[in-house]
Parts: structure tokens; C-alpha cells; sequence
């Protein structure tokens, strides 16, 4: 009878994988659904890949991407592997649908957000409704305060659209730097494997949600919110290097290097962005003393 691919001294399943048609064993096909926490299903409903093809697709190894699990177990699974062990989960997404990888990148965005978003929307709402210079409240009658409770209503229904769209050009940019890093160190692997990479990192802005009361607090809150920034960058290169070792096969400082040029241009970045507000702040103070 056929012989498991990986075990050529043990008998095969009857049926061979889904992908490519390969012969694999009960422990292959066991540790794959015992991985998944898919033990419960019936075998019809089951996709059995052999172990080269899982190497290959990385298929099974990211839960958000799996249809027969119910939303919060693809949510709450994959943010507990990408979390918790950021370099094996990154090692093995690979590549595959950038739909889905785009479309948990927009869900982390929003849970991590949702708390800050809130926050300015019921600021917004309150200025609309009680006033302040230069803006008249609701039913005021001052028509020419209208204008800006329009400006804050508009601004507060566009403003969760615009940090869902910064959070995707992010993860681009993230994409762009790690893959020309990766290149310049010997990988091989395509844009598309580095761009889900990138995308799946947004499992770490969802850790913004519960710390954002934080950030409010009188002068300690900007310094935590650097201390949570820098923790994520560091996060998000570890996760990297996962991505360097599993789409470019690099191992050792090359994958470390290359996971972390990314979250290292981020952090030059924002330090240039705050010198050069420090900057102008600098001088428009001397210039009024001046």
C-alpha cells in the first residue's frame, strides 16, 4: 500500500493531501489538526495538507485565515500566536491571500484604536453641543457657527477612515524597507511573503486599547506612551525576523538585521519629526521675544 512522503516505513491515509496529492501519515495529518485546534470537525470538513505543503504554504498555521473557524477564534488565536510567539508565528504565515492579511491589519487597527477614536468623537460632540470660540453650539441659532460644528462632526466621521488608511500605508512602508533589507542580506523570498509579514505586525496595535487611559495622564502619560511605542518596534522586529527566516530563508544577525530595519527607519522617523517640531516651536519662541 502507499507510504507516508515524511515516514516511508509507515502506511499512508487512504486519501492523500489536498494540495498536491501526496501520500502522509496519521501522525502528520494528527499534529496538523491537533495544532489547529481542529480535532473536533469531521474529517469531511477538514483541508489535510502533507508536511511539505504546510512548509510551503504556511497554510493552517495563521487561524484568521482558516473560513471553518467562527470570527473571534480566528481573531483571538491568531493574536495569541503572533503575540506571544512572534518569531515561530512569523516564521510561518509565507505567503498566500493578501486579502485576508490586509483585512486583519484593518480589524487590529480598529480594536486598537476604538478607545482613542472614542475619546476624540465624544470630544468633538461635546464642543458641538456646548460651543467654544468660534464655534456656536446646537441650536444656538448663530449661523455663523455652523460652520464649525460641521468642521468637528465631519472631521470626526473621517478621522476613523483616515487611521485605518495611515495604519495601511504603514504597514507598506514596514513591507518595503524589510524586503529591500532582506534582498540586501541574500533573501529570496517575494514582496508579497514580505507585505503579509508587514500586515500581520498590526497584531500589536491592539495592545494600544487597554493602555490608552494612560497616555491621558498629566505628564507621565507622553512618556509612557514612548515607553509602549518603543515596546512595539522591538515587537514588530522580532516578528520580522521570523518573516526574514521563513519567505527568505535567512537565519541568525541576517534575519535579525533585516527584521529590525524597519521599526528602525519608524524610530528615526518620528525622532526626526519631534526635532524638527521642537525646531520650529524653538524659533517661533525666540521670535516673539525677539
Amino acid at each position: 500500500g502507499p507510504r507516508c512522503a515524511v515516514h516511508p516505513d509507515v502506511p499512508a491515509r487512504d486519501a492523500p493531501c489536498d494540495r498536491c496529492g501526496a501520500f502522509a501519515c496519521e501522525a502528520c495529518f494528527g499534529a496538523q489538526l491537533d495544532e489547529d485546534g481542529l480535532a473536533s470537525l469531521p474529517d469531511t470538513e477538514r483541508e489535510r495538507l502533507c508536511q511539505a505543503c504546510r512548509e510551503r504554504t504556511g497554510r493552517g498555521e495563521v487561524p484568521w485565515e482558516d473560513p471553518r473557524l467562527p470570527f473571534t477564534s480566528r481573531l483571538g488565536r491568531t493574536l495569541q500566536r503572533a503575540l506571544g510567539a512572534p518569531v515561530a508565528t512569523f516564521e510561518a504565515i509565507g505567503e498566500g491571500d493578501l486579502a485576508r492579511a490586509a483585512s486583519f491589519s484593518i480589524v487590529t487597527t480598529a480594536i486598537g484604536y476604538a478607545p482613542f477614536l472614542a475619546l476624540i468623537g465624544l470630544g468633538f460632540v461635546l464642543l458641538a453641543a456646548f460651543g467654544m470660540p468660534g464655534f456656536a453650539p446646537i441650536g444656538s441659532g448663530n449661523a455663523g457657527g455652523a460652520w464649525g460644528v460641521g468642521l468637528l462632526l465631519g472631521l470626526g466621521a473621517i478621522l476613523p477612515i483616515f487611521v485605518v488608511a495611515f495604519s495601511l500605508f504603514s504597514d507598506l512602508y514596514v513591507a518595503v524597507v524589510f524586503h529591500v533589507a532582506a534582498l540586501l542580506l541574500g533573501g529570496k523570498g517575494t514582496f508579497e511573503g514580505s507585505l503579509r509579514g508587514a500586515l500581520y505586525t498590526s497584531a500589536v496595535r491592539t495592545v494600544l486599547a487597554p493602555l490608552v487611559i494612560f497616555m491621558f495622564v498629566p505628564l507621565l502619560g507622553p512618556i509612557f506612551n514612548v515607553a509602549v511605542r518603543v515596546g512595539m518596534l522591538v515587537w514588530c522586529g522580532f516578528a520580522l525576523s521570523g518573516t526574514a527566516r521563513g519567505v527568505h530563508r535567512l537565519d541568525g544577525n541576517k534575519a535579525a538585521l533585516a527584521g529590525a530595519a524597519a521599526p528602525l527607519s519608524l524610530a528615526l522617523l518620528f525622532l526626526a519629526l519631534i526635532v524638527v517640531a521642537f525646531g520650529f516651536g524653538l524659533a517661533a519662541a525666540l521670535g516673539g521675544r525677539f
